[in-house]
């Protein structure tokens, strides 16, 4: 196909003078901006590959008007655009239980990301970005890669060898309405009340502040035009969560006493009692604190593991921590969902006996350890089990921290940041992991998923090319007892738009983990996505 560039001039008002030059894979275009500073150069087709170097220059008359600008290791291949949420953006380095030796090596110059900033505009589209740059897959980068997304690439370059560049656009969290624009949303808001109305459905709003419905798409859309509002909300909010931490850190006695530098004895420093790990703490007597508990275990060490690279498994904790070693912080984690991985520095661990000592903080869920993770200390290919019965102690109680606003998840926001200003690009598909944000309305998703690859197709015209699409696994939530599975009636209304044309959907049931939002089998996922991606071409 025809190569399109594509730029704006800056610094100047004053665009009728001025030509632009442009230079690529040896050959020579010239054009003149429009008023609003935007230009477009075309360029016949290409033989796909590179690396090429760009040089734009801009006349005003016959002067140069600056010193040409130089785009160097340009390369010509397939771009694809990366949406969803935190499954889609889950970068490599949170897969690494799973595919560590595999990507510590990578490097394959064909294989880029473009991180698209993450940001959000309620008040209309935006022609351009504002910053990012495309990274190379290296042994450094390849890290901050989409798992899934590189794990495609991959597979796609081995398949082609055709070079890959990957738009990234996920952001953890976002509900479908984000990637959708104002004048749809409230059309598709409309068409749902409507038909809510006549299936004698409560035509209310429950929803909390980081949820909407068809019942207050309208009322969002006004409201979070008001700049000054968010960010007054967002600055109280944030004033209020770091007293909250102060307020705990000054009350808990834990910190005061320092629990984390000796091993507790039981009539000396009056512990608490014992408690089973991995286990939740549901339906037992921490469920309902909020603060800070602290766990401790002893373990035995070889002679033979000391002065080695060991790293400490916690599997999942809910929901932030610090943990020490024989005293020493050894790691922490400021929220719920990231595996605990923390590598021990050498000189730390001691033949014999260990005591590891956990600082557990229960913001605004009940805590617990994960069940059916890695709780170990791991070194090569052999382990220690940690599991068992850990001795814990409370060092405060307090109210439950709220949760933020996240405005970034509200209609249309990032639509118009993120998505509206890559409609000059021409795509070879759209790869789509999202929906478990969706999950209090999924019966509505159908609709709005419907309307969002109507509205990105119309984006970037090109009604014709993939859409595919994850349907989401197995989850049940963070323990057991839940019982049900929360996603499904939403995987059935993701299921409905296959009949959409040039659309293919992942079936990843068997890939889910009970407990675990986010899995980390990413080359799997990529594996049937790609697998998809076939059976839609």
């Amino acid at each position: 196909e025809e190569i399109s560039l594509y730029g704006f001039v800056s610094n100047t008002t004053e665009t009728t003078d001025i030509l632009i030059t442009i230079e690529f894979a040896g050959q020579k275009k010239s054009c003149k901006p429009s008023q609003d500073g935007s230009f477009e150069a075309v360029f016949p087709p290409m033989k796909e590959g590179g690396p090429y170097t760009i040089t734009v220059s801009c006349f005003t008359g016959d002067k140069e008007y600056e010193a040409p600008i130089l785009v160097n290791d340009v390369m010509i291949g397939d771009v694809w655009l990366l949406g969803g949420q935190s499954n889609m953006e889950l970068p490599v380095a949170r897969t690494l239980d799973n595919y560590a030796d595999e990507v510590k090596n990578a490097n394959n110059p064909y294989i880029r990301m473009f991180q698209v900033p993450q940001e959000y505009n309620f008040h209309g589209p935006v022609e351009r970005l504002n910053g990012g740059k495309w990274e190379t897959v290296t042994p450094q980068t390849v890290y901050k890669f989409s798992g899934i997304g590189y794990f495609f690439a991959e597979r796609d370059y081995e398949m082609n060898r055709v070079p890959i560049g990957l738009l990234h656009t996920a952001m953890g969290g976002a509900h479908i309405e984000a990637y959708i624009g104002e004048e749809r949303i409230a059309k598709v808001g409309s068409f749902l009340r409507i038909h809510a109305k006549q299936i004698q459905e409560d035509m209310l709003c429950t929803c909390d502040k980081n949820d909407s419905c068809k019942f207050c798409y309208d009322e969002l859309l006004i409201k979070d035009r008001n700049d000054e509002m968010i960010k007054d909300t967002i600055e109280n909010e944030l004033e209020e969560q770091l007293k909250w931490i102060q307020k705990l850190d000054n009350m808990d006695i834990g910190l005061l006493e320092h629990w984390y530098d000796k091993e507790w004895n039981e009539v000396e420093d009056d512990f608490t009692g014992e408690i089973e790990v991995p286990k939740m703490w549901n339906h037992m007597r921490l469920e309902s604190i909020r603060g800070s508990i602290w766990l401790q275990f002893s373990v035995f060490v070889p002679e033979e593991w000391i002065n080695k690279e060991v790293q400490l498994r916690l599997g999942s904790l809910v929901d932030s921590d610090i943990t020490y070693i024989n005293g020493i912080e050894v790691g922490r984690t400021e929220y719920r969902y990231p595996p605990r991985r923390y590598w021990i520095e050498k000189g730390l661990l001691v033949a014999g006996k260990n005591v590891i000592t956990v600082r557990l903080v229960a913001s605004s869920n009940v805590g617990g350890f994960k069940e059916d993770m890695p709780y170990c200390l791991k070194l090569g290919n052999e382990e220690i089990d940690l599991k068992g019965k850990w001795k814990f102690r409370i060092g405060a109680k307090t109210e439950e921290l709220g949760q933020p606003t996240f405005f970034q998840w509200r209609p249309c926001g990032l639509f118009n940041e993120m998505i509206y200003p890559l409609h000059h690009l021409k795509l070879r598909g759209f790869l789509f992991y999202q929906g478990e944000s969706n999950s209090s309305h999924p019966k509505d998703y159908e609709y709005l998923f419907r309307t969002m690859i109507e509205e990105w197709r119309d984006l970037f015209g090109q009604y014709d090319i993939p859409f595919v699409y994850a349907q989401l696994p197995d989850f049940m939530g963070e323990g057991r007892e839940i019982g049900t599975d929360r996603w499904d009636w939403l995987r059935r209304s993701q299921k409905k738009v296959l009949d959409m044309p040039h659309t293919a959907m992942a079936v990843l049931y068997d890939l889910g983990q009970y407990n675990e939002l986010h899995p980390q089998n990413k080359k799997e996922v990529a594996e049937r996505l790609y697998e998809a991606y076939l059976r839609c071409k």
